[in-house]
């Protein structure tokens, strides 16, 4: 009889050690997982979600300078089409020995290098011009009463969007004046993985236009707080508009 009640007490023993051991690992798995999820949910310095960075007037100066950012990379300003790619089809330099530079300045697009280089400018370009439309999106839930520099912010990015897109068809496209029919280049507005159909070359310069006006009007009162370097005490922007050299 002693003997059955040490077994039946050996096992409760053993049932309430394991309904321990349970809660031990579920508590464990439970922390796991949420130190988990906070680790995986860490950003890189900079990086913050959309609308946790773009709700006030410093949000949105980051994502503009994120924009710049981009358009610093090799493929496009820092180098492409700044001083490299750009002025080797403009025969302004050759480079002999540099097939990759013969071939560019030989026009020879399906070389692979060559194509390479334009199929990034393509999509760096549109990625920039994605950044410079997230601008504008989230600047939809604002307005110049309750943003500061809404109007700066709005213009600066709708020129960013026009000006990228005037470089892609300034490269991509035929010259308007030969053939304004001629197919142009998909004129993205929206902040959206469906990418917009291609326009013709004519309406694609009247969405450019269209941007920049709306940019000039946005940033008619920019030079108040920006005086470099557009204007300075001896030789306004102005000016140079009104007494071009």
């Amino acid at each position: 009889m002693r003997s059955m009640n040490i077994i039946k007490n050996i096992s409760n023993l053993n049932t309430l050690l394991s309904t321990k051991v349970v809660i031990i690992l579920s508590v464990a798995v439970l922390f796991l997982t949420t130190s988990c999820n906070k680790f995986l949910d860490v950003r890189p310095e900079g990086e913050l979600p959309e609308k946790q960075l773009l709700t006030d007037a410093n949000g949105f100066e980051a994502a503009l300078f994120g924009v710049y950012g981009s358009m610093n990379s090799r493929s496009l300003y820092g180098e492409n089409l700044s001083h490299n790619a750009t002025e080797v089809l403009a025969q302004y330099f050759v480079c002999p020995g540099n097939n990759n530079a013969v071939n560019l300045g030989a026009y020879n697009y399906g070389f692979s290098s060559v194509e390479s280089l334009f199929q990034d400018v393509w999509s760096k370009s549109y990625s920039s011009i994605a950044y410079a439309n997230n601008v504008l999106k989230n600047l939809e839930r604002f307005s110049p009463q309750n943003l500061e520099h809404y109007n700066l912010y709005k213009g600066e990015a709708l020129g960013l969007r026009a000006f990228l897109h005037f470089d892609l068809v300034r490269l991509f496209c035929e010259n308007i004046q030969l053939n304004p029919t001629a197919s142009g280049i998909p004129y993205s507005t929206d902040f959206a993985l469906k990418a917009p159909k291609f326009s013709r070359l004519d309406t694609v310069y009247n969405y450019i236009i269209n941007d920049l006006l709306e940019a000039e009007t946005l940033l008619k009162d920019d030079e108040q707080y920006f005086t470099f370097p557009k204007s300075n005490p001896s030789h306004s922007f102005s000016e140079s508009k009104r007494n071009p050299l």
